[in-house]
């Protein structure tokens, strides 16, 4: 990944990758986030208590969302829903793995219009741009803290899967209220006391990102949407990739994300940058 204005070619492509799918209501309470990897038992979540971290994992070997994961999510969500009690509309666009024909009990959906996502979406309207703004400010501060701190031999440390994880469930959780029921309230959904007391939301998050990024001239709004251009979903039926996916399923059917002697996946590594290399890397972060 890298600005556009930074030609980049010559470095090594990155393959460690998560999706994250997001669900919010008007009032501003997120489901766990959805997060979509490569390996179905990190390495680093070895000797972790996953379920204590609050969110849902999927797997393929594109790290992609596909109509299998959002059918699974879509399920769960409206087995929840009946046992709370509860009827709810989810609205969502016209992505290719969104189902139109899944049968559900106490969840309907509604399809937004096609090509209107940009106006009538709310996760679009700022909620997400919120959260990568909210995700980059720490990885940036990590990347610093590293930097400052092996500034000897210019090793900054590896960030894990785990560490991406636990940055997405705190970013989320900072998001505020406020701002995502302003972004229901400009697609249009809102009811009269959302418009009685909708307040702007102060956005201190991306004033922080902006003063760490100003020493090195890198625009806010290249860093957050560095990724914007990378697929997170597959519109194909690949029927190899869906017979070795049920396979894997099989292998690992009795082994736990803490519990991992069989079938272990290392992550790749990410070799070690010097301190002009990296804010040079740092001064090129959008995808080419």
């Amino acid at each position: 990944m890298c600005l556009p204005e930074v030609d980049c070619s010559g470095v090594k492509v990155q393959k460690n990758r998560l999706t994250v799918m997001l669900c919010v209501n008007m009032s501003g309470d997120f489901e766990y986030p959805l997060l979509i990897g490569t390996a179905k038992n990190p390495h680093c979540f070895k000797g972790v208590n996953i379920k204590s971290l609050k969110f849902k994992w999927e797997h393929n070997k594109k790290a992609w969302m596909t109509q299998v994961i959002m059918n699974d999510f879509l399920i769960n969500f409206d087995e929840k829903m009946r046992n709370n009690g509860r009827k709810v509309i989810l609205f969502m666009d016209n992505a290719g793995p969104h189902p139109d024909n899944l049968q559900l009990t106490n969840v309907k959906i509604i399809f937004l219009p096609p090509n209107t996502t940009s106006v009538s979406q709310p996760l679009d309207q700022g909620i997400i741009k919120n959260f990568k703004v909210n995700y980059r400010r720490r990885v940036l501060k990590h990347l610093l803290k590293s930097i400052d701190d092996n500034i000897q031999d210019s090793k900054p440390s590896k960030i894990t899967v785990l560490d991406a994880i636990q940055w997405i469930i705190s970013s989320v959780k900072e998001i505020k209220k406020e701002t995502v029921q302003n972004c229901f309230i400009k697609c249009g959904f809102s009811t009269e006391v959302m418009l009685n007391t909708a307040v702007e939301a102060e956005f201190a998050e991306r004033e922080d990102l902006e003063r760490l990024l100003q020493p090195y001239g890198v625009n806010v709004e290249s860093y957050v949407s560095v990724d914007h251009s990378v697929p997170t979903e597959d519109r194909t039926i690949d029927i190899p990739d869906l017979i070795q996916d049920a396979l894997d399923e099989d292998d690992a059917a009795d082994v736990s994300l803490v519990d991992q002697n069989v079938n272990e996946i290392e992550e790749p590594s990410i070799p070690y940058v010097n301190l002009k290399l990296a804010f040079d890397y740092l001064n090129g972060l959008r995808h080419s």
